[in-house]
């Protein structure tokens, strides 16, 4: 009795760990690009393949410099899978224009915050402007990519027929014992 109730209190802690330790993934947003950390957006910047996970871009558009270093600021990006974008301006509105193959795809007003600016994104190479709305104003942003894990539905079948396994050669273990 007191090995089982060994094997089963170590697998629960595992279990529960496993559980803490997935779920607290997305917790919190890590820092793709800060203009006040990485400098300016002076003309285009490129954030490279965003890998899974969620990820913020932080900066600022001011239109009293109009065709200046801080007009507009301009993002590359790559998609290797599907995302959702969410975020939110302080100050002026900020207009965020989504660019896929060189043609516009979708333009939002961003102040109040919203959980999804586009949609779920595609895989694909994007371009993303951010330009205080009428040209006008100054006003900072941020913007969050929700890049979701692919699941693997079948590591979760192989776990689930390796416990089934053990506790069957737990059970048969036991029957011999008896007789």
């Amino acid at each position: 009795m007191q090995g089982g109730g060994i094997v089963n209190n170590w697998f629960v802690k595992s279990f529960a760990a496993l559980m803490f330790f997935s779920s607290s993934q997305g917790a919190f947003a890590s820092t793709l690009y800060d203009e006040s950390i990485n400098g300016e957006v002076v003309g285009d910047a490129s954030l490279g393949v965003i890998p899974v996970g969620d990820w913020s871009v932080l900066g600022s558009v001011n239109a009293q410099n109009f065709w200046g270093p801080d007009a507009y600021d301009r993002f590359y990006f790559t998609l290797n899978s599907e995302a959702v974008v969410s975020g939110f301006a302080i100050g002026h509105t900020v207009d965020v224009i989504l660019i896929l193959n060189q043609s516009i795809i979708a333009v939002s007003n961003l102040l109040a915050p919203q959980s999804n600016l586009f949609g779920t994104l595609s895989a694909g190479s994007y371009i993303m402007d951010f330009v205080p709305q009428g040209n006008i104003g100054q006003g900072s942003y941020e913007v969050t990519f929700h890049i979701p894990p692919v699941p693997l539905p079948s590591a979760g079948l192989c776990l689930f027929a390796g416990i089934a396994g053990l506790g069957t050669l737990r059970r048969k273990r036991r029957i011999k014992c008896i007789d």
